[in-house]
């Protein structure tokens, strides 16, 4: 009897016009945002390509390592594909920086800023059409399935028949699941195929897993909302206002609830101030330079007094080195300090509105989604200290081929000093030229971008999926017992 209730109802939906329109819309939304998603991989990848090659030009035009110091390398996180599927905030936070000896390290280039046209409009991917229209379509094939029945008389005329209540609302949900995943896998599958199509994507096989695990995370959400949809229709006696309450949970559970996580989250911890940040990092960069000023300075003085031998021409040279990569080392760890805290006040915020947001199946899906894809809310905290990490290792880099050749350290217009000393009078005479030597970019740092290890994401993933379990089963529960009492009358 259940498997014919099933059959029943794919039949009965498969005939009715909203699954023909649905399933034209899907098909059309699915594809073009792929297409979409495909087109902002291919841009990220060619902008990436470009600044590589950019670096690697500048760097062989450089005559000294002190001149690569005052200029700065560009550098910029390389596009992840799985954001075809979900842009996340890869659209909003910056995809490049440029770092040098000293200044703030600010991310720029956003897709958005870049394109303000989609900042402007929005731009579409697979998993904002889940999470909002497809969530409407499974309460749109749902919301009547007991409400309906009664406003029809066919309710009452199918439980006269040895029809019991839970195999009734059991294969209504079944045969309602199965018609909403037609509808999804078709142009799913096809946007997938695109994959293999187009020459510049290429998936890992952890990629490949993460894209597995996010489709099937669709199909759960979805499951989740259909049965939200049947558990709204045993509430009412007429689909009108089954369709009522279904706008004001779809509405609660997609908006509101995802915004005001984020609003209590502020009032709990007072968000970090950015310019707060880059103003101390200014106050310290300032304090930097005097001190260092004043102790090369001394180093100066204390050399030419101490009369040493004055054949050595390169001295000036070694002593402003070795002062400046001792201040360097300080400064440096100042500023992991600064950053630091602020990244702890901001992943406070971050932490509390996650948690808050886990209320609503939407907000647990998009969290999930982002980190699968790597578009999260980590990016930013991840792409600063990757870009720290690596301008240590770029500046140690340096300061090692300095040591071997300190007139590498040069930078610009720089000055040859002569030293003479006659009678006890110091006599000295300087020429103005560009440093002009050849750089050892062998061993030069690459940068790498800090990720979050595939063992915590799928850790996660299983977290947020028992989540979306438990909404399944709480209104799966609240629409079978409210049946079991339901009056067909």
């Amino acid at each position: 009897m259940l498997t014919e209730i099933i059959f029943k109802e794919i039949l009965n939906n498969i005939k009715s016009p909203k699954f023909s329109i649905t399933f034209v819309l899907s098909f059309i939304l699915i594809e073009l945002s792929i297409f979409s998603g495909i087109q902002r991989y291919e841009t990220s990848q060619k902008e990436y390509a470009r600044i590589q090659e950019f670096n690697r030009s500048m760097l062989e035009s450089k005559g000294s390592w002190g001149e690569v110091l005052l200029t700065g390398l560009r550098v910029m996180r390389k596009p992840e594909p799985l954001s075809i599927f979900n842009v996340g905030l890869d659209g909003v936070i910056g995809k490049s920086a440029t770092i040098s000896r000293y200044g703030n390290t600010k991310i720029v280039d956003s897709y958005w800023s870049l394109h303000p046209v989609f900042a402007l409009f929005g731009d579409i991917d697979i998993t904002m059409i889940v999470l909002t229209i497809f969530s409407f379509f499974a309460l749109l094939f749902s919301y009547d399935a007991i409400s309906g029945e009664k406003e029809r008389g066919t309710l009452k005329l199918i439980l006269s028949n040895p029809v019991s209540r839970d195999k009734l609302i059991l294969g209504k949900i079944i045969g309602g699941y199965i018609t909403l995943v037609g509808v999804l896998i078709i142009p799913v599958a096809f946007g997938c195929l695109y994959l293999f199509i187009f020459p510049g994507i290429s998936l890992s096989k952890y990629e490949i897993l993460k894209l597995f695990i996010l489709i099937l995370s669709f199909f759960l959400y979805l499951l989740v909302f259909f049965a939200i949809g049947v558990a709204v229709s045993t509430f009412s006696k007429n689909s009108a206002i089954s369709f009522l309450y279904f706008m004001v949970i779809w509405i609660s559970f997609v908006i509101i609830i995802p915004r005001l996580s984020v609003k209590i989250a502020t009032i709990i911890h007072r968000p970090p101030v950015i310019e707060k940040l880059y103003t101390e990092q200014e106050l310290l960069l300032k304090e930097f330079k005097n001190n260092l000023q004043n102790a090369i300075q001394k180093r100066f003085d204390e050399y030419i007094a101490s009369r040493k031998s004055l054949r050595d021409r390169n001295w000036a040279q070694k002593i402003m080195n070795e002062e400046r990569e001792k201040s360097e080392k300080e400064l440096s760890k100042k500023f992991d300090n600064l950053i630091e805290n602020y990244y702890n006040k901001e992943m406070e915020l971050i932490k509390t509105s996650s948690i808050l947001a886990k209320f609503s199946p939407t907000s647990t899906l998009s969290l999930m989604a982002n980190e699968i894809t790597g578009t999260g809310i980590n990016i930013k905290e991840n792409f600063i200290k990757s870009l720290n990490d690596y301008k240590n290792k770029v500046l140690n880099f340096i300061r090692n081929e300095i040591k071997k050749n300190p007139r590498l350290g040069s930078s610009g217009l720089s000055t040859s000093i002569s030293i003479s000393e006659n009678n006890g009078v110091i006599d000295a005479s300087a020429k103005a030229r560009f440093p002009s030597f050849e750089l050892n970019l062998n061993n030069m740092p690459e940068f790498v971008f800090f990720k979050k290890s595939n063992n915590i994401i799928f850790k996660n993933s299983i977290v947020n999926f028992a989540i979306l379990i438990l909404y399944f089963i709480l209104f799966f529960t609240v629409a079978f017992v409210k049946f079991l009492k339901y009056d067909v009358r």
